[in-house]
């Protein structure tokens, strides 16, 4: 409430979270916000902690998956259903 130029990074992993799930809470934060969140979109990481997360999929499926991740966020972001 007393802040106005802090921005804040949220860390979404594709594969944890839904893309429509991930996007309506980022756009929740950023009204909250008045358009200061940042999203970092995760891909890749250390082979542990993925499969700590529950996460099997090669580096090249990570990535595939982050591509269909976005094509949906994206579709969103433009008022897509």
């Amino acid at each position: 409430a007393v802040t106005t130029r802090l921005k804040f990074l949220v860390a979404v992993r594709p594969g944890l979270v839904s893309p429509t799930l991930a996007h309506r809470m980022a756009a929740t934060f950023d009204r909250q916000s008045d358009g200061r969140v940042l999203v970092n979109v995760v891909t890749g990481g250390d082979v542990d902690e993925l499969h700590g997360d529950g996460l099997f999929l090669n580096h090249a499926e990570r990535y595939e998956q982050t591509d269909e991740f976005l094509h949906v966020w994206r579709g969103l972001a433009r008022g897509e259903t």
